[in-house]
């Protein structure tokens, strides 16, 4: 009995929020992706991207025609998503067509295009054609009504291979980046720069959660100095260059992955590189706890409460970062993304019952990482969010965060804190 009390008492709080998360899913749908612009010429970033959400993020954006970099930490994982999602939209596969458009003179006068793409050959040239196709058979055999003159199929040729470019997916590449390291973030943005690319979407999406008690490389807590002061550092080292790829009308973006868990969090500001206190809970339900992985009471840590703290220093963030842009009218947007309850690898730090009573509910209730990364897609893309920063956004729509986000000192000092701790001059 003792160890249900401590998997499920010593958190009720969370997990209460958990719970109102749940209710909503059961009765409301799941948001589904309106038709989205393609993103042609555009550059994205996306942290954590090599699998769960992130990596149905970078699906979406390479089908909108972006150059995705996906940023983690594991080069094998990291290489084998590119590959997956190269090969589902078409890339690094050679398989051509001959296509004959008329004989004349005797000269036989045709285009040549890669199979491989998400839109048929057959549909695009049904789509392209449409008056001068009598038959187009599965195997792509094309049979005119008339001879074409030199001059009108040079023309077809010049029609059918930009509706091919219109049509293809984008560009795909991993890099590695350690959120948990500075200076690996330092030489992450140090080597982007250096391929003088554009950047026209951050997204920061990659995480840890109930992890036990570790340190990151510099010394911070792990959920705090991953999920948290990564991502603030990698921001801002990127803000130049966001800065300078957005222009009015056409505003680079930065998305931002919190969780409802943020509405659980408390934040110590004299304290933010030590441990998380379980403060919440009373002395009764902390003695229950002591023993837990979760817990190191001798020294009052919560992996549970460093999570929702993390979570929340990342609404506050982004609060304070688009006040200052708003401020000095840069072309560049902060929105904050809840995805929701999602079935991720995030949760197999439960402790072992939780764990037991999670899979079961989570086929039913939770999301899956393609339904919970629509937010972020939405927010990354979706032109009635142009110009448009500064929200919480969960199911498509924008809602409200926690009381405690919109604190204006606690995000000031927040932010003031951070820039210390990261080694950059206060803005």
């Amino acid at each position: 009995m003792r160890w249900f009390l401590v998997c499920v008492l010593g958190f009720i709080r969370l997990y209460l929020d958990g719970l109102k998360v749940l209710l909503y899913q059961i009765f409301n749908k799941s948001f589904r992706l309106p038709d989205l612009p393609k993103q042609s010429g555009k550059v994205a970033i996306v942290t954590g991207g090599t699998r769960g959400m992130g990596y149905e993020i970078s699906r979406h954006l390479v089908n909108l025609d972006m150059h995705v970099v996906i940023a983690g930490n594991e080069e094998e994982e990291g290489q084998a998503a590119v590959k997956s999602i190269q090969e589902e939209f078409g890339q690094g596969k050679e398989r051509v067509s001959q296509f004959c458009l008329g004989v004349v003179e005797g000269c036989v006068v045709g285009v040549s295009i890669n199979e491989y793409v998400p839109l048929r050959n057959k549909d695009l040239l049904e789509m392209v054609l449409p008056d001068e196709i009598l038959h187009l058979s599965q195997s792509c055999h094309l049979h005119m009504t008339y001879p074409l003159s030199v001059f009108l199929s040079q023309e077809l040729v010049s029609d059918l291979l930009a509706a091919f470019d219109a049509r293809k997916a984008g560009k795909m590449e991993f890099m590695f980046l350690d959120l948990a390291s500075l200076t690996s973030v330092r030489l992450f943005v140090q080597i982007y720069k250096a391929k003088g690319l554009p950047l026209h979407v951050l997204v920061n999406n990659a995480g840890v959660m109930l992890v036990p008690e570790r340190k990151t490389e510099d010394g911070f807590e792990l959920h705090f100095g991953l999920n948290y002061l990564g991502h603030f550092l990698l921001t801002n080292l990127l803000l130049d260059v966001l800065r300078e790829s957005g222009k009015p009308g056409k505003c680079s973006r930065i998305v931002i992955m919190s969780s409802a868990t943020h509405y659980g969090g408390r934040l110590t500001l004299n304290d933010l590189q030590g441990r998380v206190h379980i403060g919440y809970c009373s002395q009764a339900l902390q003695r229950l706890a002591q023993g837990h992985r979760g817990y190191n009471m001798q020294k009052g840590y919560s992996s549970h409460a460093a999570y929702a703290q993390s979570k929340l220093a990342l609404v506050l963030f982004s609060y304070q970062l688009q006040k200052q842009l708003c401020a000095s009218g840069e072309p560049l947007t902060v929105n904050a993304v809840d995805p929701g309850m999602v079935d991720t690898p995030l949760y197999d730090n439960l402790c072992s019952p939780a764990l037991m009573l999670k899979r079961p509910v989570a086929k039913l209730l939770f999301r899956t990482p393609a339904e919970g990364a629509s937010t972020a897609v939405y927010a990354s893309a979706a032109s009635e969010l142009e110009g448009v920063g500064g929200l919480y956004l969960y199911n498509g729509r924008k809602t409200e965060s926690s009381a405690l986000s919109y604190d204006e000192r606690l995000q000031t000092e927040l932010w003031n804190d951070s820039c210390a701790l990261v080694g950059l001059q206060k803005s």
